[in-house]
């Protein structure tokens, strides 16, 4: 294996590693720590994917920033796509109609790519007893 097929599968097993510290954090708040350790380890990761990616195509000659975002989209909308489509699935059994009706509206908040600012709007940012604050 070379160095360079090791870097990106060192980066993607830190990214995984993030994520498993937040979802950790999150499923037991009181047992688990480090969350903000996760983000900042996934978000390292992510940017490293990325950069790597950018550099090997300019390197190349053929980089553009269209391509480049239409690959992320690609990569990042199916998944966020089969994630919501479940949520409302799960909800139609789960939940009541006002839960339904406000699993809706943070559907399509989530879609639109706005939903950091409803949970701001609806709970403000850093809330007393939040569990992020």
């Amino acid at each position: 294996m070379t160095q360079t097929t090791l870097k990106p599968i060192t980066a993607e097993i830190m990214a995984s590693l993030g994520i498993l510290t937040m979802l950790g954090f999150y499923s037991f708040p009181g047992e688990f720590t480090g969350a903000s350790l996760g983000v900042d380890v996934l978000f390292v990761a992510s940017g490293f994917l990325c950069s790597s990616t950018i550099l090997k195509q300019l390197e190349a000659g053929h980089f553009l920033l269209l391509r480049f975002y239409q690959n992320s989209a690609m990569a990042i909308l199916p998944t966020l796509v089969l994630v919501l489509c479940s949520c409302l699935l799960a909800g139609v059994f789960t939940l009541w109609p006002k839960e339904y009706a406000l699993l809706g509206d943070h559907t399509l908040a989530t879609a639109a790519f706005i939903q950091n600012y409803i949970f701001a709007a609806e709970f403000g940012i850093g809330a007393q007893g939040s569990i992020t604050s």
